[in-house]
């Protein structure tokens, strides 16, 4: 079939014996037709009429909806996906990134969203943990693998291309891109990312919801009490001051935090969350704090530690927070540090702590941001 198609590559695509011809007008694609037709009967081929799709503005193509200069996920392979069981072993866990893996074009940040399954490959983790955690990771989570469908679009060859280059001791990188969506232009924006973390309970997934809420339109949150304890993974993401936030709301229980050092190298800046008002787990969630903070992926990232559930009667004050937390002054260094007072649940210090992160991340020059074509 390739000798017979030969030089046909500017309006026709052969993957086995399945052919897309695709053309710019109507008579073009009639020309292009007839010539492909005249070569496969000189070659004594035969086509079924049941098998085949003319004029079609879109069209389904090995697990891609293709036309009108964009390809979108096929949505039964994308179902196929989200309904993919939970593993209970490696081999089940290959499977399912192999699956997924299929789609990572359309997923922003895939690598680093499936950082604590292909770890768990690697053989870092003993198994059975290594499955739990998994288990519990690609529960919460799976869903968002996804969540975020971008399509793909053709390059417009009458706009202006942007050379992206990116070097390391290994190698160079150079990609050719666009800042264009649905034709319009639209400059890049400034994108960060930052860590929502802390104990089971604390509110940080409360705190996520009520930061999208308060920075998204028409965005309406979910109902704190249908809130439940992350066991794997929630995103979001807002926009505001001309720059993109992205958010990781990452589990807290004791099992889970061994997955927060996988996105310590991506992220720009950390909130933590402390519940004021179980001063039972204080010192428990300091424990936490300075294992993180000692990490040396995280140098010089901005912090912002939040005493949250301050509505609560009796909860423990930012003052004394800083009190016992001011013991860690040495491993925070010089960083931009905040303790702020918030009731992540009425909404109380969320824009405040969401601005204060935005001023430090920006001015980060040890961390720069990267650059998105406005989706």
């Amino acid at each position: 079939m390739a000798s017979i198609l030969k030089d046909c590559e500017e309006y026709a695509v052969l993957y086995l014996d399945d052919v897309a011809i695709f053309s710019q007008t109507w008579e073009d694609h009639l020309k292009h037709l007839d010539d492909i037709f005249l070569r496969l009967s000189n070659a004594k081929l035969h086509i079924k009429p049941s098998k085949c799709q003319f004029a079609q503005a879109y069209f389904k193509y090995l697990g891609h909806l293709v036309g009108q200069g964009l390809r979108t996920p096929g949505e039964l392979k994308v179902r196929v996906i989200k309904d993919f069981p939970i593993p209970t072993n490696k081999t089940q866990v290959r499977a399912f990134l192999g699956l997924a893996d299929y789609y990572r074009k359309y997923i922003p940040e895939f690598s680093v969203i499936t950082a604590p399954l292909t770890d768990l490959l690697k053989g870092r983790n003993r198994k059975s943990t290594g499955i739990v955690l998994a288990r519990m990771h690609l529960r919460s989570s799976r869903q968002g693998y996804l969540k975020i469908q971008q399509p793909l679009y053709s390059p417009d060859f009458t706009k202006p291309f942007i050379i992206q280059c990116d070097a390391s001791n290994l190698g160079i990188g150079v990609v050719l891109s666009q800042f264009f969506y649905r034709r319009i232009f639209k400059m890049a924006k400034d994108e960060y990312f930052v860590l929502i973390l802390g104990l089971d309970n604390a509110g940080k997934t409360t705190f996520l919801e009520q930061t999208k809420t308060k920075f998204s339109k028409n965005y309406k949150g979910l109902n704190p009490a249908k809130i439940t304890t992350t066991v794997g993974l929630n995103i979001g993401r807002i926009d505001m001051h001309g720059v993109r936030l992205n958010f990781w709301d990452l589990g807290g229980q004791e099992d889970l935090q061994v997955l927060w050092d996988k996105y310590y190298a991506e992220c720009h800046a950390i909130v933590y969350i402390i519940d004021s008002s179980d001063i039972d787990r204080l010192q428990e969630s300091k424990e936490a704090f300075d294992k993180m903070i000692t990490n040396p992926s995280l140098v010089g990232v901005p912090l912002l530690l939040v005493a949250n559930k301050q509505d609560i009667p009796k909860c423990l004050t930012v003052g004394r927070i800083k009190e016992v937390f001011r013991e860690s002054k040495h491993l925070i260094g010089r960083r931009d540090c905040h303790v702020l007072a918030v009731s992540a649940l009425h909404g109380d210090g969320v824009h405040e702590g969401i601005e204060w992160v935005v001023h430090r991340v920006r001015r980060n020059t040890l961390r720069p941001p990267k650059k998105n074509g406005d989706s």
